[in-house]
């Protein structure tokens, strides 16, 4: 894999590890929090993938309903997101 492959395993992989970031902290995180904590390296010097990479699959997560945003107070610059598929579903 390359830093900026756009492949559609490539992006599939980005979008499995963002979602191990939600099933390892189950939390509502920022889009920034979890690409701090995304562990995908393609050798010991390059981290993997590319802002580019991660921003379109994010979005896509966020048209295809897979990340929902949080209600967050005026005051907090950056919204936070969380799985849907970690939400707590009420009677369930």
């Amino acid at each position: 894999m390359h830093q900026e492959c756009d492949c559609c395993m490539c992006r599939f992989a980005v979008r499995r590890e963002i979602e191990t970031v939600y099933e390892r902290e189950r939390a509502w995180l920022g889009m920034f929090q979890v690409r701090s904590r995304l562990t995908v390296q393609v050798n010991d010097s390059l981290p993997w993938p590319s802002w580019k990479i991660y921003l379109t699959t994010w979005v896509e997560m966020l048209a295809q309903g897979l990340l929902i945003e949080s209600f967050a107070p005026k005051d907090d610059q950056f919204p936070r997101y969380l799985l849907t598929r970690l939400m707590n579903r009420g009677g369930a």
